[in-house]
């Protein structure tokens, strides 16, 4: 019984350090991840609003997805999704659009040049190379397929074993810190 106590008790002290150990991201509403480091999260009916990464260079694929208001009705908006590549460590990160998406003409704007800003838990802005993801074409889109031509095109090399990116070379991309603008 003892034992078992000692146990419990080592545990819980070790686990508050545990989730120190990592990059933890809060996702907005408005944003759905489609790879988290060279993985596809798949179809949900919930969007992820948490995602635990290795401490690193890390690497996502985002897009906005809301409904937006057209006239008087509603439409689904699905924004080009944003390949995001940055380092952090052991630190907890909010992932947001730049701009609040509300209406169908912000839509139409946002998709020209959409931008993510990444802030740490005091609000200062994480440095993060950004790039709309480009297609492969075809009829339907395979987005790990597009993230490897992309990383190859861009320098960007990844551990196979892992699906973590481990070097980060910018080629045709560029380092965009984000502007607090909404």
């Amino acid at each position: 019984m003892k034992r078992a106590i000692k146990t419990l008790v080592a545990l819980a002290v070790c686990v508050p350090f545990s989730s120190l150990a990592a990059v933890n991201v809060q996702i907005h509403r408005d944003v759905a991840p489609i790879i988290i480091d060279g993985e596809s999260v798949g179809f949900s009916f919930s969007k992820k609003s948490e995602v635990e990464l290795a401490n690193g260079v890390n690497q996502l694929v985002v897009r906005v997805e809301k409904l937006v208001d057209k006239q008087s009705e509603k439409e689904k908006f699905n924004s080009r999704p944003i390949v995001l590549t940055f380092n952090a460590s052991d630190t907890e990160i909010y992932l947001e659009p730049t701009v609040n998406v509300k209406r169908s003409s912000q839509a139409e704007e946002f998709n020209e040049n959409p931008t993510m800003r990444l802030t740490d838990q005091s609000g200062n802005e994480i440095e993060v190379t950004q790039a709309v993801l480009p297609t492969l074409g075809g009829v339907t889109r395979d987005y790990e397929k597009e993230l490897i031509a992309y990383n190859k095109k861009s320098g960007i090399s990844s551990e196979v074993d892992k699906n973590v990116v481990t070097a980060v070379t910018v080629g045709s991309t560029s380092s965009i810190k984000s502007q607090s603008s909404n």
